[in-house]
């Protein structure tokens, strides 16, 4: 059964809202979309499977678009998730 894209939880939703900077409006979007799809699919992580698991994809051609050849850079995204993990975990660290 297809979900719809509302986030209950604020810590998700937070860590989300961080990487917004990164994309336009459209490509957050999908990038919100296609992390909740893999979060929820019960069944796979093909493209028709994460449309099976989110109420709001309405063309599977945009999302294809999304992540073959739309402009956002995938390795700013990693380095920008690494260095908030390694921000966040770093007083921990030297805690211990």
């Amino acid at each position: 059964m297809p979900h719809p894209i509302v986030c209950q939880d604020e810590r998700l939703l937070q860590y989300l809202q961080s990487f917004q900077a990164l994309f336009s409006r459209p490509q957050y979007a999908h990038f919100v979309t296609v992390l909740m799809a893999l979060l929820l699919s019960l069944e796979g992580y093909t493209l028709s499977h994460l449309k099976h698991a989110i109420s709001d994809i309405k063309s599977l051609s945009s999302l294809s678009h999304f992540l073959s050849s739309s402009s956002w850079n995938y390795q700013l995204v990693m380095q920008y998730n690494y260095t908030r993990f390694y921000r966040i975990m770093q007083p921990r660290i030297e805690q211990e």
